[in-house]
């Protein structure tokens, strides 16, 4: 008969409790909203005159109110510029922008 070392034992007890409780931290992060929902974009936009689209479409809704900045990046991460600036959203309520590749041209 073998006996096993009570260290060995409580270890084991230890990491199948971390098992447990990291899966049910899983579980609950996996059911919650993600801040931003329902964001919607113009799949094609091109603000130049031959172009048929002459305006992007930015549209969202938020898990809970804040203040949001818009910001449009260029391929390199670079700023070109910023349609809304710490503008108070509502929660659940959808946001939506219009940008014509130079101003921003209506919030809603």
């Amino acid at each position: 008969m073998t006996r096993t070392d009570p260290l060995a034992r409580a270890v084991f007890a230890l990491l199948v409790a971390a098992c447990f409780g990291a899966f049910i931290l899983t579980q609950r992060l996996k059911h919650t909203p993600t801040p931003v929902q329902h964001f919607q974009l113009t799949p094609r936009f091109s603000p130049t005159p031959s172009g048929h689209i002459k305006q992007e479409r930015i549209s969202f809704k938020l898990a809970r109110a804040d203040a949001v900045t818009v910001t449009i990046l260029n391929s390199a991460g670079d700023t070109v510029a910023t349609l809304v600036r710490k503008r108070p959203v509502a929660r659940y309520k959808q946001f939506s922008l219009r940008w014509n590749g130079r101003i921003m041209v209506t919030p809603r």
